[in-house]
């Protein structure tokens, strides 16, 4: 692509998504840089994070829908007077 066609694609009130994300490709940036964002978490970090602690958060959630689960059948034998 010349510097002509470049800065014209460049000076247009409206750039494609397209574009910016052969920009993002050719400058390996992510494309949320071209917007301005700021936080440099990249989502394979973030996958990474939540990956690694899937397990341990899934039990967790476990027991305490299970907690939730005793209370509520707690609450309607209340309710019904059992």
């Amino acid at each position: 692509m010349s510097k002509q066609n470049l800065d014209a694609k460049l000076s247009t009130a409206d750039i494609k998504t397209g574009f910016i994300e052969q920009l993002a490709a050719l400058y390996d940036k992510p494309i949320g840089f071209f917007y301005g964002e700021q936080n440099g978490v990249e989502i394979t970090e973030v996958e990474r994070s939540f990956n690694s602690n899937a397990d341990e958060i899934i039990k967790e959630l476990t027991s305490i829908i299970k907690s939730q689960e005793a209370r509520i059948a707690q609450l309607t034998d209340r309710l019904l007077g059992i």
